[in-house]
């Protein structure tokens, strides 16, 4: 799994791209430390008020030199879930997005998703792990609306976990953009919660 940050703001670029935990301080707002090599970060910012960062001017930039995480660090994940999702949010979807045949690369880890979009992202994979799928179709499957399922999409595309090329590679393979390995349908790595909901999904016709 390769995951995309050029949508990232610059300073998070910055700090996740630093061989040692970055300090960053946002006026009035509170503070996120980031520990790269753990894949870790720490904030006294709430999960609630973390999707207002990309609105937020940075004022300080501390390179810290102890490289150990932090006791109260959480999964550096969850945070950028929900950087990536106001992101694609607050941008137009590509129309051409649309018509691209999408596959299923790997199944994203469910926990380190904001709880409100687990359900539908869940469902969602569990979709395209049973076959590759034109985006246009997805949110007619899953009887929800394009604004609710495309930056989902979007989101599991910029970390890696979905494939998307040009919907004309699946009849002339002269037009593949790129190819992609497909995932497996086996059950992901979480909890028997998750265990139990994609067992549920997959036995669905």
């Amino acid at each position: 799994m390769q995951r995309s940050i050029e949508h990232l703001p610059s300073w998070l670029q910055s700090a996740l791209s630093a061989s040692g935990p970055t300090r960053l301080e946002f006026p009035g707002a509170g503070y996120v430390t980031v520990f790269p090599a753990q894949e870790r970060y720490a904030s006294n910012i709430g999960d609630w008020a973390m999707p207002a960062l990309l609105g937020l001017a940075l004022v300080k930039v501390t390179p810290l030199s102890d490289g150990s995480a932090a006791p109260d660090s959480q999964p550096l994940n969850q945070l950028l879930w929900t950087l990536t999702l106001q992101c694609v949010r607050n941008r137009a979807q590509d129309c051409a997005y649309q018509v691209s045949l999408v596959r299923l690369v790997s199944w994203p880890s469910l926990t380190h998703l904001p709880e409100d979009v687990r359900p539908t992202v869940a469902r969602l994979c569990a979709l395209l792990a049973r076959k590759p799928t034109t985006a246009s179709l997805l949110p007619r499957s899953l009887g929800l609306e394009d604004a609710h399922v495309y930056p989902l999409l979007e989101a599991l595309r910029l970390h890696g976990h979905v494939h998307a090329c040009c919907a004309a590679a699946a009849v002339n393979p002269g037009a593949r953009l790129a190819e992609a390995p497909t995932a497996t349908e086996t059950m992901p790595a979480d909890p028997s919660l998750i265990g139990k909901l994609w067992q549920r999904l997959i036995s669905r016709p």
